[in-house]
């Protein structure tokens, strides 16, 4: 017995079947999903989304959205998502320099940056490894 898992965003579907196991970042840390798994929602965070189903490993980055578990079945809906091979590392590297340049004039601004920047980071290193 496995777990059904549905990952989408605004734009797209991106996986729809059946894991074993689903390694998911929430915004306050990562959380493992098994078959069987106690209901729950939670606000996504921004980072390696780890789908293993008895064939493969489907790995993704997903930034922000909400989770919903419930009667065995993950409902993962991403602001975004990618695919390593999505992502081009001098674009990324590119952004953040332009954030890096952005002047900032109030405490709003500075955590949105702080958020901007931590999500770039992310993205490099999940292209990285």
């Amino acid at each position: 017995m496995s777990i059904r898992v549905i990952l989408v965003t605004p734009y797209k579907s991106y996986f729809e079947g059946h894991a074993e196991s689903v390694i998911v970042p929430l915004y306050d840390g990562l959380a493992g999903i098994l078959k069987k798994h106690v209901g729950m929602i939670a606000q996504l965070g921004s980072g390696k989304l780890v789908i293993n189903t008895n064939e493969e490993k489907n790995i993704f980055f997903i930034d922000g959205g909400f989770l919903e578990v419930s009667k065995n079945q993950v409902s993962i809906l991403a602001n975004e998502a990618f695919k390593k091979e999505d992502l081009n590392y001098k674009e990324i590297e590119a952004q953040y320099k332009n954030i890096l340049k952005q002047v900032i004039h109030n405490d709003d601004q500075i955590d949105h940056k702080i958020q901007q920047l931590d999500t770039i980071r992310k993205k490099l290193s999940f292209i990285k490894t």
